[in-house]
């Protein structure tokens, strides 16, 4: 089982909340955030950060399904 992790850069404001709370799957780049890798293990973690997110920039997918899995609906 794998998730995709992405983050609209479009949409993310760079608030530090993602790469503060979860540093082991986000980064900043200076200005906004970025996944650290576009696939990971699935984790709890990456779910709460997603639908943490103050703009809701995160998307969550399983990769097995194509389900969107953060942020909800």
């Amino acid at each position: 089982m794998a998730w995709e992790l992405s983050v609209d850069r479009r949409v993310c404001i760079g608030s530090g909340f993602c790469y503060g709370s979860a540093t082991g799957f986000f980064a900043s780049d200076g200005t906004r955030s970025r996944p650290r890798a576009a696939v990971v293990a699935p984790d709890d973690l990456v779910l709460e950060v997603a639908e943490g997110c103050p703009v809701g920039a995160i998307t969550v997918v399983d990769r097995n399904t194509g389900a969107t899995l953060a942020p909800s609906p």
